[in-house]
């Protein structure tokens, strides 16, 4: 494989958690009643990143069946 695939495969490995962490978040929002927080995740990175804590998605979570850490180079 080269280095130039790696790189490509490590990116999409990363939008698909990142769109997995996002859409774990707007469940549990919605599941909460807290529609407005779920347009203001999608505009507010910080604000994002806090719900991401107080849920407690991190990046540790499995994605494709791996820890998200040990796909990355």
């Amino acid at each position: 494989m080269t280095l130039l695939m790696r790189d490509r495969e490590n990116r999409k490995i990363g939008e698909k958690h990142g769109e997995d962490k996002l859409a774990k978040l707007i469940m549990l929002l919605n599941e909460d009643g807290r529609l407005s927080d779920i347009i203001r995740v999608s505009q507010d990175e910080e604000y994002r990143q806090e719900l991401y804590e107080e849920y407690h998605i991190s990046l540790e979570e499995k994605v494709t069946g791996k820890a998200f850490q040990d796909v990355l180079p």
